[in-house]
């Protein structure tokens, strides 16, 4: 099987990112790519498609959102002294989500307005004994 064959294989099987990446070991700099294993070659392919997947999924996911900005990051944030934003908290919340941490403070919640608290009970009823 040539190599052309299997770029088009792939591609045919929508696994466009994996075929460039074949494309690129085959490629002109095929001595460097001779000394690492079948595992290890096949490994960085597949490593490849998940990626370009992944940002895919990310990009379309942003996209349907309709946010304002899209394009916008934590670091593009402005801390001007009339927006009074505390830089610590805020560089704080990209890790809350993914660290399982919790962050609370005051100034999430507007002045005059009670956070609302559920009844909560102690031991939920087994099911078919009511």
């Amino acid at each position: 099987m040539t190599t052309q064959s299997t770029v088009d294989k792939l591609r045919e099987m929508r696994l466009s990112a994996m075929a460039s990446a074949f494309e690129g070991q085959c490629g002109t700099d095929a001595d460097t790519w001779n000394g690492l294993s079948f595992e290890d070659r096949f490994g960085m392919l597949v490593d490849r498609e998940w990626e370009q997947r992944r940002n895919n999924k990310l990009s379309r996911l942003i996209r349907s959102a309709g946010f304002r900005y899209p394009g916008a990051c934590m670091e593009d944030i402005e801390y001007h002294a009339d927006r009074k934003l505390n830089r610590g908290e805020l560089l704080r919340l990209p890790d809350a989500g993914t660290s399982g941490k919790t962050i609370t403070s005051s100034s999430w919640v507007p002045p005059g307005v009670a956070r609302p608290t559920w009844p909560t009970p102690l031991a939920w009823p087994r099911a078919g004994t009511t």
